[in-house]
């Protein structure tokens, strides 16, 4: 207490009425200089006098103990002169790994992703060069704004004998922060530095990244409609060669660019790039295979449906002149084709060699569908030959029974036409009514004449026979 410096002798017995207001005590026992109070009870005065007081006494110490006392009054100065140089030196650190100097070579300080944006297809930088700028920016704003939290050390004067012992001295100065921040080297010139730095790299890195515009094509040209038009036009096997050929050799090209370029403070690292774009080519190569690989699927399909089909066909004895006629329209055209049948082998077995060398997997089925194909046309040819014969024979028979038809086709015509030319109405003997039925009727039999007249005209074609 500030009044009270010595401990009067006083019993606990004597406060009869503690236990009603106290429930638990702690007594702490501190010393303090002879003749002066603990802090809380002190004035500025006297803590001034504790302070020289000790700041003597601590001078006088020796050895390993010794050493300067460093009052806080006139601190300020020294601080605010420490901090301005801590952000200078911090501040042209960040200069030189930005823009180098006479002695310093820049390095890179950023890693910095190539890669194809997934919006709009285009080489882009993560970060970019803006968010890179806002990075720096931030930084070093940071390094000036972290002083904020250093508050001055009040400038203490002497106090004088008459005054009051509760006095205060103002404190009106700015703080550290506010005149840092004012100082022009630091604003004009050191931050300036910093920032045209980073704008003059932008136009670098824009520039490497459009070397990789000679590439465009590959991931921007549409594939599907690409592979579709490749489709319709019914592309040999060495049209499909010479395109796969060419991503093959780009995948390659832009396997060996470089994957690490250095520009200035920026190490780009193109590695993401280069996957994308020959995964890009790698595409590419599978839609031009996979399309071959169907083409040649659906041929080889196409040849055996058509072995088998057919034979299945002229394996049935005609039935009819009818039925006759279209065996053997069947067996001639497939006749006439068989060298245009032949001629199909030789681009089928290519592509297929070229699926090999592309090293495309087809299927069990396909192989096995490959492996029959030769035994396959043989047995078609023996069958056209066994159609033949069969056809033969059958033509023989369907001969005689079709002379027998025109014979009787003949005799019908004829005596429908002399019965006609004898009764029809043309005397006056008949009413109207029974002319007009007797021309409907004969009308009537000469349409049906005309109907088995029709009905063997494909047994005429077939036997070569004029009409009757």
């Amino acid at each position: 207490h500030r009044d009270l410096h010595s401990f009067p002798t006083r019993r606990s017995s004597d406060l009869a009425d503690l236990d009603d207001y106290c429930v638990s005590t702690r007594i702490r026992a501190a010393r303090n200089i002879s003749g002066y109070g603990l802090p809380p009870g002190t004035s500025r005065k006297e803590r001034f006098e504790v302070e020289q007081i000790c700041s003597e006494a601590l001078a006088g110490l020796t050895g390993e103990l010794a050493g300067k006392y460093y009052p806080l009054v006139g601190m300020d100065k020294a601080i605010e002169d420490s901090l301005r140089g801590m952000v200078k030196k911090s501040l042209i650190e960040i200069s030189k790994a930005i823009n180098g100097d006479a002695k310093t070579e820049v390095t890179p300080l950023f890693k910095v992703d190539v890669v194809l944006g997934t919006q709009d297809n285009r080489v882009t930088l993560k970060p970019s060069t803006d968010d890179l700028k806002k990075m720096v920016n931030k930084i070093a704003s940071e390094l000036i704004t972290v002083i904020n939290v250093v508050s001055r050390v009040t400038e203490l004067p002497a106090p004088t004998d008459d005054a009051p012992a509760d006095e205060e001295a103002p404190m009106e100065q700015p703080s550290f922060y506010q005149t840092i921040l004012n100082d022009p080297e630091i604003l004009e010139k050191t931050m300036v530095f910093i920032m045209e730095g980073m704008a003059g790299n932008v136009a670098k890195t824009v520039t490497y990244t459009a070397q990789w515009d000679k590439y465009k094509a590959i991931w921007e040209r549409n594939k599907d409609k690409t592979i579709s038009r490749y489709a319709e036009q019914n592309q040999d096997v060495a049209a499909f060669e010479v395109d796969i050929g060419i991503y093959r050799d780009f995948e390659e090209e832009i396997k060996s660019e470089e994957t690490i370029k250095n520009i200035k403070f920026c190490r780009l690292d193109c590695g993401r790039l280069k996957s994308q774009i020959v995964e890009h080519c790698a595409e590419w190569q599978r839609r031009f295979t996979t399309l071959l690989n169907q083409i040649a699927n659906d041929e080889l399909l196409t040849l055996h449906d058509m072995f088998e089909s057919n034979a299945v066909i002229l394996a049935e004895a005609p039935r009819d002149l009818d039925h006759l006629a279209l065996e053997i329209n069947l067996l001639t055209n497939l006749q006439e084709k068989l060298p245009e049948t032949e001629a199909r082998f030789k681009p089928l077995e290519d592509q297929y060699k070229a699926l090999a060398s592309f090293e495309v997997t087809v299927t069990e089925a396909e192989v096995e569908r490959m492996d029959a194909l030769p035994p396959a046309w043989t047995q078609f040819q023996t069958m056209l030959d066994k159609a033949s014969v069969k056809l033969e024979k059958a033509k023989t028979n369907f001969r005689v029974t079709l002379l027998n038809q025109l014979e009787a086709f003949t005799e019908r015509v004829e005596s429908t036409r002399v019965e006609f030319k004898s009764a029809g109405p043309f005397n006056g003997e008949l009413t109207v009514e029974e002319a007009t039925a007797s021309l409907a009727a004969n009308r009537q039999l000469c349409a049906d004449q005309r109907t088995a007249e029709v009905g063997m005209e494909a047994g005429m074609k077939v036997f070569d026979m004029e009409k009757p």
